[in-house]
Parts: C-alpha cells; sequence; structure tokens
C-alpha cells in the first residue's frame, strides 16, 4: 500500500508539462526517494518479493537520474547530495534482482560515471 501511494504521488508530478519538476528539492525528487526506501524496507521483510519492487525501483532512480542531469548549474554540495541518492538507488535496485538481470542498472551506473 505505501509503494502504491509513492507511485501515485510520483505519478501525479511526472507529466513533463511542469517545469519544476526537475527541481533538486521538489516533489519528483521526494517522491523518487520514497518510493526507493520503501522498496528497500520492503525487501528487508520479505528477501523472495525484491523482484515485485523491481521496476518502481528503476522508474525511481531514472527520475533521479534526469533530475541530476537536466540542472547542469548545481552547487557542490547539491551535485554530491543527488549523485548519492542516485548511486543508491542503482544499489537497491541491483540488490532486488538477480546478477543477471542488471543490465539496467549497468547503464545507469555508466551514465552517472561519465557525468
Amino acid at each position: 500500500m505505501k509503494l502504491w501511494r509513492s507511485l501515485a504521488h510520483l505519478q501525479s508530478v511526472a507529466a513533463p508539462i511542469y517545469s519544476q519538476l526537475w527541481e533538486l528539492e521538489g516533489s519528483s525528487h521526494q517522491a523518487a526517494c520514497t518510493v526507493l526506501e520503501v522498496a528497500k524496507e520492503c525487501t528487508a521483510l520479505n528477501k523472495d518479493a525484491g523482484c515485485l519492487y523491481h521496476a518502481d525501483a528503476i522508474r525511481a532512480t531514472i527520475s533521479l537520474l534526469q533530475i541530476l542531469l537536466r540542472n547542469p548549474s548545481m552547487e557542490r554540495q547539491q551535485l554530491e547530495n543527488s549523485t548519492a541518492a542516485c548511486q543508491d538507488g542503482i544499489a537497491i535496485c541491483r540488490s532486488l534482482v538477480p546478477k543477471e538481470f542488471t543490465k539496467a542498472e549497468d547503464t545507469f551506473e555508466q551514465l552517472l560515471n561519465e557525468y
């Protein structure tokens, strides 16, 4: 139920119409972090259910990466915080599925390292 509410919040702000969508401390950033926290907590409770949260965690990580890439002029502290959030998202996504299914996470990590 928590994950559904978080995703509903993420979906409501994910329309590309709004310019505030890609703000560093905006509601999309908070919603993506919430989805990742919920996925991590639920996986800690039931390790076998981790694959059920993988798609949601991938979507949240993509949102964090987009926020990072669409804000080229950010302060050093904001850059470090956003990079750390993306790295946490990638780590959470990798922990949810077997290693054979982590191609998307490898691509995200390569993109983040190039940035």
